[in-house]
């Protein structure tokens, strides 16, 4: 009987011991090849992956062999990375020397993957700033596995209308870096530009979402579909159920995973939610609170900035067009992160926004994380005269959008 008891308990012992490690393999991923031989490449030339997925990382790297490489490593499920290669050989470059690079983005996961392209130098480099990247990302070839089948389906079908996005929002964002840089507003090229903008941003999300609704069972359209769960107070309790149900039988189960845990936690910021209560300081130093600032007759606009966040700062000019257009009809509220209190009277001084400010002190972080899900700034927030909260962004030209539709 006793051997029989030791037999039972080493057989339970196995089996975990078998299911954990099995698990934790599953966890350290699974092996992937990458080869690759392009004319132009010279030798002791580094290749690489970057991970372009916020939270994730991927280590993998060689150095060319003449024009060939073998890249290796490890990945859990899919993921969206960037082949890069440097444009000369390692030891060609200088102490401080900038690495630029080519490449592309593509969809990994455990397969054998094989890169052509015609040359070198045909390859887009991976950090323009301009269009010219998508341009030529055709003449990168990278093929292997299922998922990246499918994210090259996804590249075709939306080719057109991304680029077509890009160019003119690439025209946009030029002109409204000459109106800041000239002291005076580029009027006649915005004003030209940003309806075009918004008319190719309208047709390349009708052309997501199209592909997505078609394909729901593919890994890009997961991860598209994961990136809307950036913003909360974006959906209802029901939309949310909905999209779990459509991406149920998704390629990537792993992903599918995290995607069900993220749904659960946006449920807490649904779709026109009331706006909560939050501890403010003033400029003179006193304490105030938000529902004491948000009015209920009329929208509000919460703009949550910091004097060291570039892209707060390049909104306020947009901010400044919405106040000088909409005037009463809006109570634009700009509420500051900034850690120092000095900081954000610098900028105040060099910005001369003619609205409310307000800064969070520290001991209000973690109510203003917890209530609004801050991730980070600039995020902006409209709530409407009955007090709730009816958009979430970063993005100041959409708020602008939309509240300029709301007022007309």
């Amino acid at each position: 009987m006793m051997k029989s008891l030791f037999k039972t308990i080493f057989l339970i012992f196995a089996v975990s011991y078998w299911a954990m490690s099995a698990s934790a393999q599953a966890a350290e991923g699974q092996p992937f090849t990458i080869k690759g031989n392009i004319k132009g490449i010279k030798n002791g030339t580094k290749v690489s992956l970057r991970c372009r997925e916020s939270g994730k990382y991927i280590e993998a790297q060689c150095l060319s062999q003449g024009s060939s490489f073998v890249l290796k490593g490890q990945v859990v499920g899919t993921m969206l990375v960037e082949l890069s290669i440097d444009d000369k050989p390692q030891a060609a470059y200088g102490e401080n020397d900038y690495a630029e690079s080519r490449g592309g983005k593509f969809l990994l996961e455990a397969a054998d993957y094989t890169v052509s392209a015609a040359c070198f130098d045909s390859i887009p480099r991976n950090y323009d700033l301009d269009a010219v990247p998508m341009v030529h990302e055709k003449n990168l070839k990278i093929v292997g596995g299922k998922a990246q089948q499918q994210y090259q389906e996804w590249q075709d079908a939306s080719y057109e209308t991304r680029l077509n996005y890009k160019l003119l929002d690439f025209q946009l964002r030029n002109a409204k870096f000459r109106s800041r840089r000239e002291d005076g507003p580029d009027t006649i090229a915005v004003n030209r530009l940003r309806p075009l903008v918004d008319e190719a941003m309208d047709k390349a999300k009708v052309v997501e979402d199209q592909f997505v609704a078609e394909h729901s069972d593919y890994a890009i359209s997961l991860l598209i579909k994961s990136k809307e769960l950036a913003n909360p107070f974006a959906m209802t309790n029901a939309e949310y159920d909905a999209m779990l149900a459509a991406f149920a039988n998704n390629y990537d189960k792993s992903r599918y995973e995290d995607f069900v845990k993220s749904v659960n936690e946006m449920k807490k910021y649904l779709k026109g939610s009331h706006f909560k209560d939050l501890a403010v300081e003033t400029v003179e130093g006193k304490s105030a609170n938000l529902k004491d600032i948000v009015m209920p007759d009329k929208y509000n606009f919460l703009d949550f900035w910091a004097s060291w966040c570039g892209p707060c700062r390049a909104a306020i000019p947009s901010v400044k067009k919405l106040h000088e257009k909409l005037g009463d009809k809006l109570n634009i509220v700009s509420i500051s992160v900034d850690k120092k209190r000095a900081d954000w009277e610098k900028a105040m001084a060099e910005e001369k926004m003619p609205w409310q400010q307000y800064l969070v002190p520290q001991s209000s972080m973690k109510a203003l994380k917890d209530a609004y899900f801050l991730q980070f700034v600039p995020s902006l927030v409209v709530i409407d005269p009955s007090g709730h909260i009816v958009l979430f962004t970063s993005n100041p030209d959409e708020a602008h959008r939309y509240l300029e539709q709301k007022q007309n």
